[in-house]
């Protein structure tokens, strides 16, 4: 079987696998890219329509990745590209790229053994017990990666210097995913924990909402300026639209009787960049 030399990862944002795939393979894994008007124009002509424009940034992503020589895509379960992808994938052939997908499912204890059989294929001489050890190194990592996540998205926009949580963020990611071992693992994160913690940050009287929908930290910070605070225990739900999402009627529909079951407060976000901050 022809030797895997570079790994494109759809998902930009699955550092897990990302993780996982640089201890147990020799490949090249790209989880980057550069825009460029090729792959614009290819996504915007073959994407689906009624699709938000994530949707569609994955499927420029995924153009970029194949133009850099990527011979391999990686599609996580977590990727929501997922449910479009299988009906272009020969729109893609036909366009002259060579290529195949792997599946990578969630790393989670369940599908331990799952998830070796799918990283087996990338590397036939890969032992049970260098995966294992690799496998809890990543469960450890993913759960440290997840406590920031939800640190920077309860703060982010409240910090008195502005991008300073994302700006720690990128350096975070980059060293963690270097570390070797729990022990190290653990060390980066309470170095970076420590740093977190340390950005100045001005709450006072917050809006307290729990927050659906469109939850990036560009969405996070926007909500800070206008004193909105994450809280999954609020009883004001706040649900923020995909752009063009075909999901958002039914999801909007789902919240709506959610709400009037449970007695709490519903307000719809058609586009974040507009929103002028009422709330009340």
């Amino acid at each position: 079987m022809k030797k895997i030399n570079n790994i494109g990862l759809i998902n930009k944002c699955d550092y897990d696998i990302k993780y996982l795939l640089s201890k147990t393979t020799n490949s090249n894994i790209i989880d980057y890219y550069k825009g460029n008007n090729k792959s614009s124009i290819l996504s915007d002509t073959y994407s689906p329509k009624n699709v938000c424009k994530k949707m569609k940034e994955s499927l420029e992503r995924i153009f970029n990745l194949l133009d850099m020589d990527v011979d391999t895509l990686i599609l996580s379960t977590t990727c929501n590209y997922l449910r479009f992808y299988n009906p272009y994938e020969e729109i893609l052939k036909d366009l002259g790229f060579k290529f195949r997908v792997l599946s990578i499912s969630s790393i989670k204890i369940n599908n331990t053994f799952k998830v070796y059989k799918e990283v087996k294929v990338l590397n036939h001489d890969l032992s049970f017990i260098k995966y294992i050890y690799h496998y809890i190194n990543t469960l450890y990592l993913k759960n440290k990666l997840s406590k920031i996540d939800k640190l920077i998205k309860e703060n982010i926009g409240f910090e008195i210097n502005k991008g300073e949580y994302i700006s720690t963020n990128k350096f975070f990611i980059k060293e963690i995913l270097e570390q070797n071992t729990i022990f190290s693992i653990r060390k980066c994160y309470k170095k970076y924990l420590n740093k977190f913690n340390s950005i100045k940050i001005h709450k006072k009287d917050t809006i307290k909402v729990k927050v659906f929908g469109n939850d990036t930290y560009d969405v996070y910070s926007k909500l800070g300026i206008y004193n909105i605070e994450p809280n999954k225990e609020s009883n004001i739900l706040l649900y923020i639209k995909k752009q063009g999402c075909i999901k958002n009627i039914f999801y909007e529909q789902y919240l709506k009787e959610y709400s009037k079951k449970y007695n709490k407060k519903l307000i719809v976000i058609e586009d974040i960049n507009n929103f002028g901050g009422i709330l009340l």
